[in-house]
Order: C-alpha cells, then sequence, then structure tokens
C-alpha cells in the first residue's frame, strides 16, 4: 500500500488554510515569515510571491476557508480581486512602514486591522482561527447537503453507498492502523501537539474506544467531517477501518435505544448553535437533509441551550438557533444512539447519529417563547444494507459498490475507489479490476446518460476478466449477460443479440446451480437472476410460459431465502409479496392470498404501515372481486384501514400540505369502508364510516366534498327503510 498518502503540498486534511501573499519569500533574508511559525497556526499553509497565482490559488479552493496575509507592498493590489471570495473570511495586512488610508481599508470589512508587529499579527489569527474551528465543530450546514423536494436521486447519492460499504469491508485491520498512523505522522511532521495524540491512538486505541476518539477535542473529528462533506475518497479509505468500529458501536447502541424506547418510539433530541442567516435561509429552503458527518445532539433541551451564547453576544449577521429533531426509533435509519457512557464528556446526554442518516426539515420560524430561531427536523425512514456484518464479505461489498454507486458518481469517482481498492486488496486485483470496468459501464448508462457503446465495451472487457478469473463466478458472469442483453434489448434495439445473450444467462446460471451444493445465499441470488430474464424475456416471446418461468424462479429463491433469513427480513417479505404479485397477474388468487398473508405477518413484525395498507388492499380485493367473499374481504379492508391509520398519524411537525394529505388518505379508507360494508347491508357501519369522512372533509373546509358524503348518508338511509 503506497505510504505518504497525506502529502501536504497536495492534500490539505483540515477545513481551513493560511494563504500568505509576500513577495519577499524567495528571498530568506528578507521574509516577513516562515512556513514553520506559520504551520503551527494553521497546519496548511501556501506562501505566493506574485498575485496571480495567489489569486488562482484562491479561486480554486472555494472549498476552504481561507485566512490570508498580505504584506505592506501586495495589500492594494491583491485584496481588491479576491475580496469577494466567499471562501476569504479574514485578511491581515502587515506593514513596518506604510500607513494605510482608513476610507480605502472600510471598503474592504474582511481586512482586520494593519498590524506592525509580527507577534500581534500572529496572535490575531491564532485567535480567529479557534473561533472559527470553534464554530465548525458546532456547525451544521457541515453536515448537510440540501436536497431538492423533486430530486430522488438524493436518497440514493453514491457517497451514502459507498460509505455504507466503507463500513462493511473486511480490513486487514493492524496493517491499516500503521498505514493512518504513518500517513498522520508524515502530516503533522512538525506539530507538536498532534504528534502526542498520534502516539496515544497508536499505542491505546481500541475498536471498544472508537466512539470516545471521535468525542474527544482533536484533529480527528474534523479530519473525518471535512473528508465526507467533500467526498475524499482517499481520506476515507485511510480512516476506514476506524469508521467500521465506530459504525459497529454505534450499532450496538442504537440497539440498545431502541429497546429502552419500546413503549415510546417518538424521541426528541436538541442542538443549539450560532448560524449565519444565509445559513438559516438555506435550512428553510432545504427539504430532505443528508447528514454528510455525524451529528451530535442531546436528550437534554436546557443543555443544548447551555451551549449557545447570550443574544446580545452574538453579532456578525449571525443568529442563534435551536435544533428539535423528532426520531422514530421505529424506523429504517443509520444507527443513532445515547452515547454518554462512552464519551469523553459523560454529562451531555449526547446522542449521535450515523453520517448518511436523512432528515426532513419541517419546519424553521422565530420562536418568541425562545427569542431565537427554531427549527424542527425528522427523520426519514431509510435504505440499509441487505446483509448483517457476517454475511458482508469483501466480493459481497464490492459488488455494492460496483451495482450502485455508479449510478450517481463520475466516472472519476469510480476510479478512485477501484484505486484505493486495489492498494488495500493487492492480492484481489485481478477480479477487481473485472467489478472497476462493471461499474463504468453502469457509469456511462446512468450517470452520463445514453453512452451504450461505451457501456457496452465495459461489460465485456468486464466479462472477459471474470471469466479468466479462478474460482466459481458464476453470479458475476450471469449478471454482467443479463446487463448487455438488457442493453442490446432497450437502448440497442437488437433482439436477436438480446435474446443470445438472455439465453446465454440462462445456461450459465442452470450450470452453476447444478454444482451447488450449501451455498443458499448464492442459490437465491440464481434463482433471483433467472427470475429476471424470464420476466424480460417475456416481451420478446410467449408471454404465459416466459411468465410461468419467472413465477417458478422466484418461488425458488423464496425457498433459498427461508434457509438463511430471519423470519423478520425484509428480504424475505419483498420477495412472498413478488410472487404474490405474479400469482394474481395470472389468475393464481388462492397461492397469492397466501404469499400477501406470509408478507403481511413480516411487514407487521416490522411495522412498515405504509406497505401493509398495500398489502391487505390486494388481498381484500381479491376476496371481493374474485372469491365474492365480502366478509373476508371487509375484515382484510378493516386492516388496511387501521394501517392507513397509523400511517397516516398526524405529529406536531407536520406542516399543512402534509396534515392534508394524510387526512384525505384516511379519508378514502373510510369510503373504501362504507362501499363494502354497504354490499354486507350492515347500514349502521357504512353510515359510521361516512360520517367520519364527512368529519375530517369538514375540519378541511371542503364543503363540496362534505356536501357529497351527505347525500350518500341519505341514500343509506333510503337504502335501510327499503331493506326492512
Amino acid at each position: 500500500m503506497e505510504s505518504r498518502r497525506f502529502n501536504r503540498e497536495r492534500l490539505n486534511l483540515e477545513s481551513h488554510q493560511l494563504v500568505c501573499y509576500d513577495t519577499y519569500y524567495q528571498h530568506a533574508t528578507e521574509r516577513n515569515f516562515t512556513l514553520t511559525e506559520l504551520r503551527q497556526i494553521i497546519d496548511y499553509t501556501k506562501f505566493f510571491d506574485n498575485s496571480k497565482s495567489c489569486k488562482r490559488y484562491l479561486e480554486e479552493t472555494q472549498h476552504i476557508v481561507s485566512f490570508l496575509i498580505c504584506s505592506d507592498n501586495t495589500s492594494e493590489q491583491l485584496i481588491p480581486e479576491v475580496y469577494e471570495l466567499p471562501n476569504v473570511r479574514f485578511i491581515y495586512i502587515y506593514s513596518q512602514h506604510k500607513e494605510y488610508d482608513q476610507q480605502w481599508m472600510n471598503k474592504y470589512m474582511k481586512i482586520k486591522q494593519v498590524y506592525t508587529d509580527r507577534k500581534s499579527l500572529l496572535q490575531a489569527i491564532e485567535s480567529d482561527v479557534k473561533k472559527y474551528l470553534e464554530k465548525e465543530k458546532n456547525g451544521l450546514f457541515g453536515n448537510f447537503d440540501k436536497q431538492d423536494r423533486t430530486t430522488e436521486s438524493g436518497s440514493a447519492s453514491w457517497w451514502v453507498t459507498f460509505m455504507d460499504a466503507l463500513c462493511y469491508l473486511p480490513y486487514p485491520k493492524e496493517t491499516c492502523h500503521q498505514h493512518l498512523i504513518a500517513e498522520l505522522r508524515n502530516y503533522y511532521a512538525d506539530k507538536a501537539a498532534e504528534l502526542r495524540t498520534i502516539d496515544e491512538f497508536e499505542h491505546e486505541y481500541t475498536p471498544e474506544k472508537a466512539i470516545w476518539w471521535y468525542t474527544r477535542d482533536t484533529f480527528f473529528f474534523r479530519l473525518i467531517n471535512k473528508a465526507n462533506r467533500q467526498h475524499h475518497v482517499g481520506v476515507m479509505f485511510a480512516f476506514g477501518y476506524y469508521i467500521k468500529d465506530l459504525f459497529l458501536q454505534l450499532k450496538k447502541e442504537h440497539e440498545a435505544f431502541k429497546i429502552k424506547s419500546m413503549d415510546n418510539a417518538q424521541v426528541k433530541v436538541f442542538r443549539g448553535q450560532i448560524m449565519s442567516e444565509e445559513e438559516v435561509q438555506m435550512l428553510k429552503s432545504a427539504y430532505m437533509v443528508r447528514l454528510t458527518s455525524f451529528l451530535s445532539t442531546s436528550l437534554n433541551r436546557r443543555l443544548a441551550l447551555s451551549f449557545l451564547p447570550a443574544e446580545s453576544a452574538v453579532t456578525g449577521g449571525n443568529v442563534r438557533v435551536l435544533l428539535e429533531i423528532n426520531l422514530n426509533t421505529k424506523h429504517n435509519s443509520k444507527p443513532f444512539g445515547n452515547i454518554s457512557h462512552l464519551s469523553e464528556f459523560s454529562g451531555e446526554d449526547e446522542v449521535l447519529m450515523m453520517i448518511g442518516t436523512f432528515l426532513r426539515a419541517r419546519r424553521t420560524y422565530y420562536s418568541e417563547e425562545d427569542k431565537m430561531i427554531k427549527a424542527i427536523m425528522t427523520l426519514e425512514n431509510d435504505y440499509i444494507l441487505p446483509f448483517e456484518d457476517k454475511h458482508m464479505s469483501l466480493k459481497a461489498c464490492v459488488s455494492i459498490i460496483a451495482a450502485d454507486v455508479c449510478k450517481t458518481a463520475p466516472e472519476q469517482e469510480i476510479n478512485n475507489i477501484f484505486d484505493e481498492l486495489d492498494e488495500l486488496f493487492p492480492l484481489e486485483k485481478e477480479w477487481l479490476k473485472a467489478e472497476r470496468f462493471r461499474a463504468l459501464g453502469g457509469c456511462q448508462t446512468e450517470y452520463n446518460q445514453e453512452n451504450y457503446s461505451a457501456a457496452l465495451n465495459y461489460y465485456k472487457q468486464a466479462l472477459e476478466l471474470w471469466q479468466a478469473c479462478h474460482g466459481d463466478n458464476s453470479v458475476n458472469i450471469a449478471n454482467l449477460h443479463l446487463q448487455i442483453a438488457r442493453l442490446y434489448m432497450y437502448h440497442l434495439e437488437d433482439d436477436r443479440l438480446a435474446q443470445e445473450y438472455y439465453l446465454s444467462t440462462i445456461r450459465i446460471c442452470e450450470t452453476a446451480l447444478t454444482h451447488l451444493k450449501d451455498d443458499e445465499r448464492q442459490k437465491a441470488t440464481l434463482y433471483h437472476i433467472l427470475s429476471m430474464v424470464h420476466l424480460d424475456m417475456a416481451e420478446m416471446a410467449d408471454e404465459n410460459e416466459e411468465q410461468k418461468a419467472a413465477l417458478h424462479y422466484e418461488q425458488l429463491q423464496l425457498q433459498a431465502l427461508l434457509k438463511i433469513c430471519s423470519p423478520t427480513d425484509r428480504e424475505l417479505g419483498q420477495c412472498y409479496q413478488s410472487i404474490a404479485v405474479m400469482q394474481e397477474e395470472k389468475g393464481l388468487f388462492e397461492d397469492a392470498l397466501i404469499n400477501y398473508k406470509e408478507s403481511s405477518k413480516i411487514y407487521t413484525g416490522l411495522n412498515d404501515t405504509e406497505t401493509l395498507s398495500r398489502v391487505y388492499q390486494r388481498i381484500s380485493r381479491i376476496y371481493e372481486n374474485h372469491f365474492n367473499d365480502l366478509s373476508a374481504a371487509l375484515k382484510y379492508r378493516l386492516l388496511k384501514h387501521e394501517a392507513t391509520v397509523q400511517s397516516s398519524e398526524i405529529l406536531p411537525f407536520h406542516d399543512s400540505l402534509e396534515i392534508e394529505d394524510k387526512k384525505h388518505c384516511v379519508i378514502q379508507s373510510h369510503l373504501q369502508l362504507a362501499d363494502i360494508q354497504l354490499k354486507l347491508r350492515d347500514f349502521e357501519a357504512a353510515r359510521a364510516s361516512l360520517s367520519a369522512a364527512k368529519q375530517l372533509y369538514e375540519d378541511m373546509n371542503w364543503e363540496k366534498q362534505a356536501k357529497s358524503i351527505e347525500t350518500q348518508l341519505s341514500d343509506v338511509d333510503r337504502l335501510e327503510r327499503e331493506s326492512k
């Protein structure tokens, strides 16, 4: 593995930098500052002796907060050209001779002042950097990316998938630990305090202390969070084994937190911080929020507020903000947990939230009661890796990266990831190259859009490499044949070649299955591939026979999953549901009912009321339309209604549009109930359902719809009279 990846001349590990423009820098006897003394304040320091290079560098590093020093013979030339750059935080002028016009200086508010002695200037920079680091530590907008309301790809960001895989890779831990130590020592070569921390980390770190190390006030958390915010693949791989330890420890605390919250799944956490007015506006316009670093919160509202200064002490366009985050421990989400007993600061009731957690920004407003901005957010359901750690082999991790990262990652980032994997696992380079080409092929169809010839070329290169690799690679080879078949069928419009690759996919899977004995996971994957092939071929050949074959293989997949999945595994529920849908479409209604009911048991255990509502609706519809069993249809319509009411629960943080949408869902469910109750001549129950719907319409001031319900209620009265 290449050492010294953290090259100071090429890589800034910190979120800030010091830029010094001094025309005398090349003259050792005349230069105003030395690199060593400035690096004692800000490790990443760059010197320039001409204004064009300095300006260009500041423009190229607008993602890094910059503190700028100008000597007296350079200030008036450079400052007007770089003053508007958002990354330039403060400007310090060092002058031993020249006097500056105050009126000129007033035009550039970022100028702190003119310093005539070096000691005062260095002390001023050191003080400003400390204040910045404290704000960064408590900042939110280093911690999330705004997602547009209509952007669905936000929840499938390549970085989130990459971080998921990073938490499951089977690291050679001792090698990785020593490598990180070497890199950090090289980077902080002349920083005594940091070197002491690195020595301590080398000798005393254990996985059980991962959270404790993160909560310490060292460079550790800054480096990790900055690399996450800036999507720096190399740095995150260097810290990968530590991130995995942190994830696993937080996951354990998450399970304990859920058990403690069983009686009340709704938990509020708080975070007090200073934000700029611009940041508040960003928060107001945000909808979905993705954490790109760990987020520290507190169960104690008063404690969270105590970290805020008095209102009179907040200046410079900044405001006090209280974040109120509503967590639901029943949601599928990245782990979070109470880490007070593991933190260096045990008295803060701290709840730490994992990188990649998705939150929804509900409401941001000025609270007269608290005399500050209040932002209400909620935890959202999230994608979870399909396997537990014990099932997550290196090939499984890389397969997820190759299949999912390519959907939104640029080509360069895919290459960066596989370069790091090659260094981390040098003995696996042969098949890693094949997966790199598969990922690049996917990138051509997903990220770059419609470059199908390039995608086909990458897939075929990947296929040749997998075929040359030792071992059983049938799943990888079959997947590539399927992807090539789909390229030909859906994009290159060549049905003959599409069918050729579909048939070769079938042969590969069937041959592999004859040699498999106990690997139920691989069997399940191969059966699923075969099911997809036959569903695709239903568009080209005998639709009935192909759908029959697809159903057969989906059922075989289920049998394999039953041997390896827990009774509440979502993957199992999805397989039951998929089989039921196929059976319903083929008119196999009794079989469909059996599998819908099995899937409903799993979704009940997962408390997935939204999916339960849809499954119960399908069961009720089958009983009503195909068996004319209105009693059974009513039973499942009532279960569907119960699930709908639960998933449509209105909470204090829901806005008016959400409340209206939830009420409308419940109204439709009441109306569906009334319909079947009338068919059963249960007039009292139908009247109650219609009245409940009418009340909700009246609550929303939908007068026209409420009057329509009145007409239906009159019809119920009439029908009841006629039936007597």
